[in-house]
């Protein structure tokens, strides 16, 4: 039986005879947390600051020596950058908007890769 630690209260019945169901039928080494919210804006932080982690992390790789030869990597890193910074400024608004570059502001992130 799976341990079960509830953060706040089921709010229906659906919700407990879930809980139950895997408190039941999972494994003793489980833990289960249920009912508590995640600020969504505090998780696309989160997000966001893991996946330029990730950007730099992977750019930084790239040996010296092929940075000429890989400028098509380096301008995808550029616009995933541009796209991650244009994301911070609009406030993390993902689910409810599209945010993208336009075609010129990528033309000249691309052209001034390196």
């Amino acid at each position: 039986m799976a341990e079960v630690f509830d953060v706040g209260s089921p709010v229906n019945d659906g919700e407990r005879d879930v809980l139950r169901t895997l408190r039941d039928g999972l494994d003793d080494d489980w833990v289960v947390v249920a009912n508590f919210e995640i600020d969504p804006q505090l998780l696309m932080r989160f997000q966001t600051k893991r996946a330029r982690d990730a950007l730099h992390s992977a750019l930084a790789a790239v040996p010296r020596s092929e940075r000429r030869s890989q400028r098509t990597l380096l301008a995808q890193g550029a616009l995933a950058g541009a796209l991650l910074d244009e994301i911070e400024r609009d406030g993390y608004h993902v689910l409810h908007q599209r945010i993208a570059l336009t075609p010129v502001r990528k033309l000249w992130i691309a052209w001034r890769a390196k």
